[in-house]
This record gives C-alpha cells, sequence and structure tokens, in this order.
C-alpha cells in the first residue's frame, strides 16, 4: 500500500513539474520570411509586377543578434523562402547572392522577436550588372 501510494505521488509531482512546459511547447518563436528577387531584366514596367521569391543559386540570410551583432544562423533558402526559430529579440537579418564582390545587392532589415510569435520578413536582392 506504502509502495502504490508513493508511486502516486512521484506520478502527480512529475506531471506537476512538467505542466509548464507543455503549456508553451505548442508556441513558436522565430522568424518566417522570403527573399524576393527585384532584378529589372529587360525594360522594367510600370506599374512594376509583383516580385518573385530568388529560386537562383548561391542565396544567404544571414541572421544576426542585435546589439551584439552575433552570427546565430546561417540560412541557405533554394526557393526563396526560409525559417528559423529564435528566442525573443532583436535581431538584423541580410540577403546576399555569391560571394562579394559581386554584381548582386541584398537588402538588410531589423526585425523585432516577441515570445510565441512569428515574425515576418521580406527581404530583397537584385543584380545591378543587368541593365
Amino acid at each position: 500500500m506504502r509502495r502504490a501510494l508513493a508511486t502516486l505521488l512521484m506520478l502527480a509531482l512529475l506531471g506537476f513539474l512538467s505542466f509548464p512546459a507543455a503549456v508553451g511547447a505548442g508556441e513558436a518563436t522565430g522568424i518566417r520570411g522570403v527573399v524576393l528577387d527585384a532584378t529589372c531584366y529587360g525594360p522594367c514596367r510600370y506599374p512594376p509586377q509583383p516580385l518573385p521569391p530568388y529560386a537562383g543559386p548561391g542565396l544567404t540570410v544571414a541572421v544576426r543578434h542585435l546589439p551584439d551583432n552575433q552570427l546565430v544562423a546561417r540560412l541557405h533558402p533554394t526557393d526563396g523562402h526560409f525559417a528559423v526559430k529564435l528566442v525573443p529579440g532583436s535581431y538584423r537579418l541580410k540577403a546576399r547572392v555569391g560571394q562579394e564582390p559581386s554584381c548582386w545587392r541584398g537588402e538588410a532589415r531589423k526585425v523585432q522577436v516577441l515570445s510565441g510569435q512569428v515574425a515576418r520578413a521580406r527581404l530583397r536582392v537584385a543584380n545591378a550588372c543587368i541593365v
């Protein structure tokens, strides 16, 4: 009888201790985004058409924590879309194609990540050598 009572108490204690972790388990925190190809191939149209996601080779998205500028992730999306789980805080995203120096110019953006939320980000890259 004592053994059964002790086992029941231990199970209840373990269940109680794991409760806070189970409550937040379904919450995602991080950044989800897309890198758009802003290159104007041929004559540019007005109004401009929606920009397609960059699906070419060599795309890198660097994620740095602010204010210390520490690199926390380097992503290599193949279809222009990316996602990364992060702790809440401020981050700087920078898109780049290929190695520097390059004709490609990438955009940088500051993103604020809040607890339990997924921040959205859109970055652009463009080939400056195409006129």
